[in-house]
């Protein structure tokens, strides 16, 4: 954590997904957080691409949670959109398993790895295969 010059520690995206080197302050994430908290339909998405994630980097919900020190129930909770994904348990994700904020509450994965990136992009196409 860095202390910016208004005197709030501030925590670089680099040092959360060693893409980008904008600073977001501890504050701003909150707020982005608490909004989003209140949308149903964002925690099922988070969900989604939890479960997504979990799936393409061929890990249980035992061996996310063991490395993350949580529960399997609180887990469960995320995945099944039941629980709104918190910042300190996300950034645990991002460091553990080279994911990003921007993919994990927005959705956005042109923000990580390539080779990530492809196996969830074909894991997509998989699923609305079989949708149809």
């Amino acid at each position: 954590m860095l202390i910016g010059h208004s005197g709030h520690y501030t925590r670089s995206v680099d040092e959360i997904n060693g893409m980008f080197r904008l600073p977001l302050t501890v504050r701003q994430c909150i707020k982005i957080g608490m909004k989003l908290k209140k949308s149903p339909e964002w925690m099922e998405a988070v969900g989604h691409r939890l479960k997504q994630s979990r799936e393409v980097l061929g890990k249980s919900q035992a061996e996310i949670c063991r490395a993350l020190k949580i529960g399997t129930a609180r887990w469960n909770n995320y995945e099944k959109g039941k629980r709104p994904l918190d910042l300190d348990v996300a950034l645990d994700l991002c460091r553990h398993f080279n994911l990003s904020l921007d993919w994990l509450y927005r959705g956005l994965p042109g923000t990580l790895p390539y080779t990530l990136a492809v196996k969830i992009g074909g894991y997509e196409r998989e699923e609305t295969k079989f949708k149809n």
